[in-house]
């Protein structure tokens, strides 16, 4: 397969996802698939395996807790047990700044999590 061909892939630091969640705004939330998809348009590379970029960005919850990590979903606006402090944790903070939560079963989304999309990761409007 000729390198023209082949799909441009890149593995993207934890780092590079610091400056989205830094402007996602109170109210507002963004999902993971449209942090990886922000960031391999701005980087101009077609794709970036979602494993990785769920590690990074789990990588920088732990580090810095002044990021508001808790406004980044998972597919179908659900929460993230795996932030730190779990579901309660996130449920608490994204209640704080307005977002309905729900139950479905066992797991917690923000009800109707589509209106409250961030409308431009780079500018966190």
């Amino acid at each position: 397969m000729s390198s023209r061909n082949r799909k441009r892939e890149a593995f993207l630091p934890p780092d590079d996802y610091k400056y989205l969640l830094a402007h996602i705004p109170a109210g507002k939330v963004s999902t993971l698939a449209s942090l990886r998809e922000y960031m391999t348009a701005k980087r101009g590379i077609q794709f970036t395996n979602p494993f990785e970029t769920g590690v990074g960005l789990l990588v920088l919850t732990w580090k810095d807790d002044n990021l508001p990590y808790w406004r980044v979903l998972k597919a179908g606006g659900e929460l993230n047990s795996k932030y730190p402090g779990g579901l309660s944790a996130q449920k608490k903070k994204l209640e704080s700044e307005g977002l309905p939560v729900i139950a479905k079963g066992q797991r917690l989304f923000v009800k109707d999590y589509e209106e409250y999309l961030v409308d431009s990761l780079a500018s966190g409007k």
